[in-house]
Parts: structure tokens; sequence; C-alpha cells
């Protein structure tokens, strides 16, 4: 059994940042298919991001973090995209 959390920030506030939102929403929606995956989801993320991204004039961005965990092995992947990097805190 796996378990996702995926945290974005998009720069910007108002209308221009809601409607890349939202893309972002939807493109969410159509790759969780190959959710499971954290590098190809977010490079497809990626590619569809950048496809909207480049018709703005201007500077707009989005940062990522997408980890993916498996909850019988205890293991966990991640991809991080504009992110600082994640802190791991052991029990020991």
């Amino acid at each position: 059994m796996r378990a996702g959390v995926f945290i974005c920030d998009v720069m910007g506030h108002g209308v221009r940042a809601s409607l890349l939102t939202a893309y972002f929403h939807g493109l969410i929606e159509e790759l969780m298919p190959m959710a499971s995956d954290s590098v190809s989801f977010m490079k497809r993320l990626n590619l569809g991001l950048n496809a909207v991204v480049a018709r703005f004039y201007t500077g707009m961005f989005a940062t990522a973090f997408y980890c993916v965990a498996n909850i019988k092995t205890g293991k966990m992947y991640y991809t991080n995209a504009g992110h600082p990097m994640p802190l791991l805190l052991s029990r020991n």
C-alpha cells in the first residue's frame, strides 16, 4: 500500500495565479495513473506546466515537492522541484 503527498506553490496573486493553480490541479488529476512513480509524475507535470507558463509574458513559476511512501516497507521516494531540500528526522 502506498500514499502520496504533493505540496506546491504557484507564484503570484490574482487571476493569473488562480488560473495557473486551476490548470495545475487539472493536470495532477490527469496524471494520477502514474502517481506511484514520483519521477515520471513530476517530469510529466513539468512538461504540462511549461507549455502553459510559456504563454504568459511575465515570469511565472511554481515549485513542487512530491513524496510516495510505501507503508508496508517503510520506504519513501520523493522528487523536489524548486522547494528547499526536505529535512529528514530519525527517531535515533
